[in-house]
C-alpha cells in the first residue's frame, strides 16, 4: 500500500515589526494629543497676552550694545550686574538674532514685530515708518495703556515715524553735546533716565507701557568719570554705565 506523502506545510508568514523610533513617536504624539484635549475641555482655553493681567511693560533697548559684552553670556571682565540679574531671575533669550544691524529699522521691528520688507524701514535717516504699520504702542494704547517712549539719539527722532501710537515721545536732545563728524546726536543715560523717571512719576495708578532707549554703548566710546577708569576698554565703560 503506497504511503501517503504529507502535504507541505504553508510557509509562516514573517511579521512586520514596528520600529521603536516610530512607537516612541507616536506615543509622544499621542499624549500631547490628549493633554491638548483635556486641556481644552476640562480646564479650558488658557488665557493669553493681556489677558493674564499684566499691568505694566516697560522696555528698555541700548544701542550697539554686544551680547558677549554681558556677563550673563559669558563675558568675565563684565559690568552689568543689574542686567546680569535680570537674566538670572527673570528669562534670558540665548540665541536672539537682530533683523538688521542699523538702529531705526531693528527698532521698527521690535516694535512692530515686522521684518524691514514689511514695515518698509532699511537705513538711519532716509526711511520712515508709514502711518499703516501697526505699533506695539498703538495695540496697547487701544487696551487702555498710557503709553510714553524717551529716546537718545536723533536717528530714532519723531520725523522718522516711529512714535505712532505713542501719547508721549521725548526726543528732546536739547541737552545732547554736539556730535561728532559722521555720528548720531545723542543724550547720555542720566538725561535720558531723568526724562524716563519724570514720565513714570506722573503715572497714578493706570497702566503703561514704557519704551527707553540708551544710546552710550554707539560710538564714539567716551565713557564718562569713573566708568573710564573703572573699564579697560572704553566700550565696556560705556555700556557699565
Amino acid at each position: 500500500m503506497a504511503k501517503k506523502t504529507p502535504a507541505p506545510k504553508a510557509a509562516a508568514t514573517p511579521k512586520k515589526r514596528v520600529p521603536g523610533w516610530m512607537v516612541v513617536s507616536f506615543s509622544v504624539v499621542l499624549v500631547l494629543v490628549l493633554v491638548a484635549f483635556f486641556s481644552e475641555v476640562e480646564l479650558g482655553e488658557k488665557p493669553r497676552g493681556l489677558d493674564v493681567g499684566i499691568k505694566n511693560v516697560l522696555l528698555v533697548t541700548f544701542d550697539t550694545t554686544r551680547a558677549d559684552r554681558i556677563g550673563a553670556y559669558g563675558y568675565t571682565r563684565a559690568k552689568t550686574e543689574n542686567i546680569d540679574r535680570l537674566a538670572k531671575e527673570g528669562v534670558l533669550f540665548e540665541r536672539c538674532i537682530t533683523v538688521a544691524p542699523i538702529t531705526l529699522p531693528s527698532h521698527t521691528s521690535i516694535l512692530t514685530g515686522q521684518y524691514p520688507y514689511r514695515h518698509g524701514v532699511r537705513n538711519n535717516g532716509t526711511h520712515n515708518v508709514e502711518p499703516d504699520v501697526t505699533t506695539l504702542a498703538e495695540i496697547l494704547g487701544e487696551k487702555g495703556f498710557s503709553t510714553g517712549a524717551v529716546v537718545s539719539a536723533l536717528v530714532l527722532d519723531s520725523r522718522y515715524g516711529l512714535d505712532q501710537g505713542f501719547d508721549l515721545y521725548n526726543d528732546d536732545l536739547s541737552e545732547a553735546e554736539k556730535a561728532p563728524l559722521f555720528m548720531y546726536r545723542e543724550t547720555k543715560a542720566q538725561n535720558t533716565s531723568e526724562r524716563a523717571i519724570r514720565w513714570l512719576q506722573d503715572r497714578s495708578g493706570e497702566r503703561w507701557f514704557l519704551w527707553v532707549h540708551f544710546f552710550d554703548p554707539h560710538a564714539n566710546y567716551q565713557p564718562p568719570a569713573p566708568f573710564d577708569e573703572v573699564c579697560e576698554d572704553p566700550y565696556d565703560g560705556e555700556i557699565h554705565y
